[in-house]
């Protein structure tokens, strides 16, 4: 070669022989996407994994050697010494701005205040039924519960939460549907420890060897659709934030394959709004839905009851302890022993607008049945079932507030007295006639209510809500009235409006002496007479509740709370900063003290804001939305059901339920074709495939 043409040669092999150089490099030292830490050296070929650092790690892929590329999934790191979460406590439930809470409450009148919209989550739990793990422990579980052969329960837990993709395709519904309201998506998931991997060890110039031991680190389950994150990233599509939570981290800490248990520490997620939509994986929202088909200042919670089929109360189910309706009956019996017998309506599997305040107050009002189901590896007979408990306990205080307002707080005082003076005086708001004797008794009818007219709730709240019409409101009283003869339905809503006068039958017969009378004594205490009427006869309460609700006219409830000229000269109108209004947390109604002194010791407050913000604690609205419940057993029948919802465009909401009993992996393909075309686009957060 000619010695001119040297130089410029090996300017260009140096520059190429570098850049080949650090590319190996680089290689050798990637940041591997799928598991989010960095990889130094290839893993060895035998032996236990390097235990990861959940102080520096996301992710991790486990197991670290898998046979297939299949078998290996993503995994959330976290640190087994994370403390549980705080514990419940009353807290405010956003409602009404303060100057609106007398006049909308008591007489209808709705506010003219703007208030900012109710910041609202949703709330996902899902377990991963056919990861290897989930089915190991799981096994593992039911051998240590003296379960031999294992297979019943193991083979319930695989069917409960098998894997259909179902969460990818309902977090898309959910936010094709109300993704313009919701701040926040959490996503609750089942976890592991880890304990099968080796300390990461080396030895230095000197052959010394050094062991480096992480924290203890659990492992929690991760929808593999989810993009990898690297350090101090976040799931994010348009402004709403996705988080995923594990079991441990909401204080479950035992593994358990039950989801009363799971729900049992709903209350606990960290960063959760006041107000959240809480759905199962198999739930889909069909059409866009407003904010108020879940809750509003003005008008509360939102529940969807199948009136139909009634749940019954009972501490030992007939129903078989790895179904449902073995929680629903304990659950029923401990609204029974806190609240009076009866029966409750079935709350419908639907996406469901919750309270975190007042599902903590459910927590606290029942805390050892709650903490017992936390540690209930499988279901059991005595479960406490969230899902129904929480709206019958909001709509059971609300009928508590209302019947203690009137007997405690309006006419028992602060001495908590009953006596001749306290029963003429309810004999005279009761519409008694005048010298008749009070303790005779009084036909109830219902009078005529305005409170959900045509086109009311749209003027009030500015809106309609979407693909929900209002049935019945607590502006009204109680929905349950007790019927006087058995049914096997309730309750039944009368359309609102006017109606004549005096055509209609009277709606209950209240036995003034039997419910309210002194029992043959000069006095008693204001506070038992409402024990009696609310729990111990609740037929009593009930027909008061009636009774009351006609005397406060076409809107409101004024004729139950204590009157405005009541109020001692010098008293604050407004209640004192921090407090906040709360009945006895019991878990029976025998052991609650609902004396006036007891729960409004603030004498220089006023104690008809006090029941008035009472009552807007508790303030709901039952609602009727088109939903459906179907249930995929084999793919004719599957492909049928799934071409009825298609069908019926009026659905805004269904259940998609797991029920196969032939041909599985007919019926999965048959299900991801139809959620896939349903809801074909991808989110932000997604990185493609939802495994």
């Amino acid at each position: 070669m000619h010695p001119l043409l040297r130089r410029p040669l090996l300017n260009l092999i140096l520059p190429c022989l570098t850049l080949t150089l650090l590319l190996l490099t680089a290689y050798n030292l990637r940041p591997d996407r799928a598991s989010g830490f960095l990889v130094a050296s290839p893993p060895p070929t035998s032996g236990p994994a390097v235990c990861p650092n959940p102080d520096t790690e996301r992710e991790i892929l486990w197991p670290p050697r898998p046979k297939t590329k299949e078998e290996q999934l993503r995994y959330l790191l976290l640190r087994s010494s994370q403390p549980p979460p705080p514990g419940p406590r009353i807290r405010p439930v956003p409602t009404l701005p303060a100057a609106c809470i007398d006049p909308w409450l008591a007489s209808g009148l709705p506010c003219s205040q703007k208030a900012p919209p109710l910041p609202a989550d949703l709330l996902w739990t899902w377990v991963n039924g056919t990861d290897p793990l989930q089915l190991s422990s799981a096994a593992a579980a039911s051998l240590a519960a003296g379960n031999t052969p294992a297979k019943s329960r193991t083979q319930a837990a695989s069917k409960l939460y098998r894997e259909n993709g179902e969460l990818l395709y309902s977090v898309r519904s959910a936010m094709a549907s109300v993704g313009s309201w919701a701040r926040r998506a959490h996503v609750v998931v089942g976890d592991y420890n880890l304990t099968d991997c080796a300390p990461e060890s080396w030895r230095d110039e000197n052959s010394t060897l050094h062991t480096f031991s992480p924290p203890e680190t659990r492992m929690a389950q991760l929808p593999q659709w989810l993009r990898p994150l690297q350090a101090g990233g976040e799931w994010v599509d348009g402004g709403v934030q996705l988080d995923v939570v594990s079991h441990w981290e909401v204080g479950v800490r035992e593994k358990v394959f039950n989801s009363f248990a799971i729900e049992a520490a709903l209350g606990q997620v960290e960063g959760l709004a006041d107000n959240f939509v809480y759905l199962n994986d198999d739930y889909f929202l069909l059409l866009p839905l407003s904010a108020s088909s879940f809750f509003t200042r003005a008008y509360g919670l939102v529940f969807r009851f199948q009136s139909d089929l009634l749940v019954r109360g009972s501490s030992t189910s007939r129903a078989s302890s790895t179904g449902e309706w073995a929680a629903l009956e304990w659950s029923n019996n401990m609204l029974n022993q806190r609240f009076g017998e009866r029966q409750r309506p079935y709350v419908i599997h639907v996406a469901k607008g919750m309270s975190l305040p007042l599902v903590e107050e459910l927590q606290l009002s029942f805390p050892a049945q709650f903490e017992d189901t936390r540690t209930h590896v499988f279901r059991s007979n005595q479960d406490a079932y969230l899902g129904f408990l929480f709206p019958h306990f909001v709509i059971e205080r609300h009928r508590e507030v209302l019947l203690w307002s009137f007997i405690v707080a309006r006419l028992g005082g602060e001495g908590d007295e009953w006596g001749e003076g306290q029963m003429e005086e309810a004999w005279r708001v009761l519409g008694g006639g005048e010298g008749e004797e009070y303790y005779k008794d009084l036909e109830v009818r219902r009078g005529e209510r305005e409170t959900l007219v045509e086109g009311r709730v749209k003027r009030v709240l500015g809106e309609e809500p979407k693909s929900t019409v209002y049935k019945f409101s607590s502006h009204d009283g109680y929905p349950y009235h007790l019927p006087s003869r058995a049914a096997k339905s309730f309750p039944t809503f009368p359309a609102p409006g006017h109606s004549p006068t005096g055509t209609t039958p009277p709606a209950c017969t209240l036995e003034f002496e039997l419910c309210l009378g002194t029992e043959g004594e000069p006095s008693v205490l204001a506070s038992q007479v409402f024990k009696r009427v609310a729990f111990e006869l609740p037929q009593c309460g009930d027909c008061l509740i009636t009774a009351l609700v006609g005397k406060s006219g076409v809107k409101g409830l004024n004729a139950f709370l204590p009157l405005p000229q009541a109020e001692p000269a010098g008293q604050e109108q407004e209640l004192p900063e921090g407090l906040t209004p709360v009945l006895p947390l019991s878990s029976t109604w025998q052991s609650a003290d609902f004396s006036l002194s007891t729960i409004f010791p603030h004498p220089r407050s006023s104690l008809r804001a006090f029941t008035l913000a009472l009552l807007a604690r508790y303030t709901y609205t039952i609602a009727d939305t088109p939903v459906r419940f179907a249930s995929l057993r084999t793919p004719l029948s599957s492909k049928q059901v799934l071409a009825a919802l298609d069908k019926d465009r009026a659905l805004a909401m269904a259940c998609v339920n797991d029920d196969i009993v032939s041909r599985e992996g007919d019926v999965r393909k048959v299900m991801g074709e139809w959620m896939g075309k349903r809801w074909a686009g991808r989110r932000d957060w997604e990185r493609g495939g939802w495994w």
